[in-house]
């Protein structure tokens, strides 16, 4: 009696579901908030990116509060990362590559100059069609509703009226007003 009982009740519950995520897809338009459509549609499915550690077994002790849980990760994290744990041979061949590294640091210093020159020069057409195409292409759009795929479509002459902004922006260290505000919905 008890599994054909909760079998009903199982069943009862995936409809209600199933009728409820349909009726809030019948409210979506193409003014809906996509985060909030994200939202709704991972909770239906019960995906969680909170995830909460409310206490630790360790051998000496139960740990329950977040800054000595936080702390008791450390001390392992820096117990298992001690060098004490690597042998003999690895600790030889990390002081090599470590001295050989320094060797190297010395040698970049003398074209430090020249990189920096060339660090700051103005953005290319071709940088910017790579970081354009680079982007995530289903991040939801800032407050002025354009997207990374709008941007990826874009004229060449349309790239270089962004390119010359963004140059402009780059040479004078003055950002529009707009872009310190982030959407977080």
């Amino acid at each position: 009696m008890y599994h054909k009982l909760k079998g009903q009740a199982q069943k009862t519950i995936k409809q209600a579901a199933s009728d409820h995520w349909h009726f809030y897809c019948e409210t979506l338009n193409r003014t809906s908030d996509v985060s909030e459509v994200w939202r709704i549609a991972k909770k239906m499915n019960s995906v969680s990116s909170q995830y909460r550690i409310s206490a630790i077994d360790y051998p000496r002790k139960l740990v329950e509060d977040n800054q000595e849980i936080s702390n008791s990760f450390a001390e392992d994290f820096a117990k298992i990362s001690s060098v004490e744990n690597y042998s003999p041979e690895f600790r030889m061949y990390k002081e090599q590559a470590e001295k050989d590294s320094l060797k190297l640091t010395s040698a970049v210093d003398i074209h430090t100059d020249e990189l920096a020159i060339n660090l700051n020069d103005e953005i290319g057409l071709y940088e910017l069609r790579r970081a354009i195409r680079e982007t995530k292409k289903h991040s939801a759009p800032g407050e002025d509703n354009i997207s990374y795929g709008m941007l990826q479509h874009l004229s060449k002459r349309s790239l270089a009226v962004l390119q010359i902004m963004y140059n402009k922006v780059w040479k004078d260290g003055v950002f529009p007003a707009a872009w310190s505000h982030a959407c977080s919905h």
